[in-house]
């Protein structure tokens, strides 16, 4: 090797080793004032000198464990005791009970039975003080005690859960289940971002909690990945990507969810079940109280509405007031539905939030309609009139053929139009009930023995749903119905060729839809094909 090569391979070693004693002195230094730097951090958090682990690891986990919280065998997890202070990740006044529930603030004088309310983080109230949440300010306009068990993270199930609990202790004159359409998928779950939780599993038309007791283990993280294993080392990486404005991207959700196998909408019915059970049992007045984020609001594409809605249904027919404020959202202007939100809802939010939950409670007869009431329940019952969606138009012509029915109650094509509106209401046990009964009353009923089929493709039952597909093909052999939905069943099962069979012999008898084959979610694999593909080639298009 030449002088001048041995030279110049020192002088970047020595150059590369140089610029690490500067990192790392850059470091050093950075972890002894992290104290001053921590100031701007989500949760100032000082780094010891001699700490080698990952920074980040260790900050997401105590972002996750930095709630109030405390392990609870049943639930998972409950707002910790005698909790009081600002110390925690929202940085807001937080008060806890000895009975694990928020405190409401400054005291109020109060009558009558009091108001209990269970939820999720929307009622519990992140992002507010304990007077700012809505439960406080319901209670102020009520001038009613009520009691906030609403707790951070919750699906349904351990909201459920939570109002069977504390109605035994309280014995509360209104119950308020309060959920976001969140809550639904947080039921499929038995480990959620980390955290271990209960669950419903349906044995035998009945409600069977499972993981119980709910194990007393740490937080635990998922892979971060190999940047972030690697720059999670140095708080310096942590500090920049704050000040870089690169702090969503770095502390993104890295904690573990273990999914379970049980079917979300029939633990959501058995829970409407449960919930109305257990007013009835405590002798008092039921309601759901249905909120939702800024995005489902704001974005088209989330599916979240249709997500919650048969929850919704279900309420409503067992006679359970549903204040659903999706109305009473979108009909704000965008500049208003803003001051609302900051992530969760801000503290005009909730005294929004309250006012037309008080409105609604009077309104349905829950509480009385007192006079210093009336501009709010007028305010509310013209808003939610005047701003039906498709999914209300759907449940109002489904109450409209159940009326029908109930005076012609052995005509199959009845039940199988209820059916049908269940179906795209997504409702899918009523749908299958209704469906079942058409086909009861008249076993040649192809159209029914099809939509058989959809419930069971719906619910990813797929030998089923083909087993009904092939009967309906058998009972009339000249609609096409049954052969498109073999083509779905076959795309959701990632078979594209068997997807073009199918889809093939549909068009023999008589489907027509390009638009339908170029834009049906439930072809997405079909269109895999190259033969599916020339099936829509050879299409009109419109």
């Amino acid at each position: 090797m030449k002088p001048s090569i041995k030279r110049l391979i020192f002088s970047v070693v020595l150059a590369c080793a140089g610029l690490l004693a500067a990192l790392l002195i850059v470091e050093a230094g950075m972890r002894l004032f992290s104290g001053t730097l921590e100031k701007d951090s989500t949760l100032p958090t000082r780094v010891s000198l001699f700490d080698f682990g990952n920074v980040l690891a260790k900050k997401l986990t105590l972002m996750r464990d930095s709630y109030p919280k405390q392990h609870d065998a049943v639930l998972g997890w409950v707002p910790k005791a005698g909790y009081s202070g600002s110390d925690n990740i929202l940085s807001k006044e937080i008060n806890i009970a000895a009975n694990t529930v928020r405190t409401n603030g400054a005291a109020r004088p109060t009558s009558g039975s009091a108001i209990l309310v269970t939820g999720d983080s929307f009622t519990f109230g992140d992002s507010v003080n304990n007077n700012e949440t809505w439960p406080s300010y319901l209670e102020e306009i009520l001038a009613r005690r009520v009691i906030n068990g609403g707790v951070f993270g919750y699906g349904l199930d351990q909201s459920f859960l939570r109002a069977k609990s504390l109605a035994d202790e309280v014995s509360p004159g209104v119950i308020v289940l309060g959920l976001i359409p969140d809550d639904i998928p947080r039921m499929g779950f038995s480990k959620w971002y980390g955290a271990e939780k209960p669950y419903f599993e349906i044995s035998e038309g009945l409600l069977v909690l499972k993981n119980q007791p709910v194990p007393d283990v740490p937080t635990q993280l998922d892979g971060l990945g190999f940047v972030k294993s690697v720059l999670g080392h140095f708080y310096t990486a942590d500090y920049l990507m704050r000040r870089m404005g690169k702090a969503e991207w770095w502390y993104a959700d890295k904690f573990k969810s273990i999914p379970v196998k049980n079917d979300l909408h029939a633990v959501s019915r058995r829970i409407v079940e449960g919930f109305y059970e257990l007013a009835v049992r405590k002798g008092c007045r039921a309601a759901i109280v249905v909120q939702y984020t800024e995005a489902d609001i704001t974005d088209p594409r989330r599916a979240n509405r249709k997500r919650i809605y048969p929850t919704i249904i279900h309420a409503r027919e067992k006679g359970i007031p549903v204040i659903d404020f999706y109305p009473l959202l979108k009909s704000m202007p965008p500049d208003q539905l803003k001051t609302l939100y900051q992530g969760h809802m801000t503290a005009s939010g909730n005294k929004f939030t309250a006012k037309m939950i008080a409105a609604a409670l009077a309104s349905e007869g829950v509480i009385p309609n007192a006079s210093f009431l009336s501009s709010d329940v007028d305010f509310y019952r013209q808003v939610v009139s005047q701003n039906t969606d498709d999914l209300d138009k759907l449940a109002m012509a489904k109450d409209n053929f159940l009326r029908e029915l109930a005076n012609d109650p052995t005509n199959p094509s009845r039940y199988n139009t209820v059916g049908v509106l269940y179906l795209n209401l997504g409702a899918l046990e009523s749908a299958a009930f209704y469906f079942t009964k058409a086909v009861t009353l008249n076993p040649t009923y192809a159209e029914a023995v099809n939509n058989l089929g959809m419930v069971a493709m719906s619910t990813m039952h797929f030998a089923d749903a083909e087993q009904f597909y092939r009967k309906a093909m058998e009972l009339d052999t000249k609609i096409f119905e049954p052969y498109y939905n073999m083509a779905c069943a076959r795309s959701l099962q990632n078979d594209p060729d068997g997807a073009a069979m199918w889809i093939e012999k549909a068009i023999q008898k008589g489907f027509a839809s390009r638009e339908q084959l170029e834009n049906d979610g439930d072809l997405e694999n079909a269109r895999k094909s190259g033969k599916f593909m020339k099936l829509i080639e050879s299409l009109p298009a419109k």
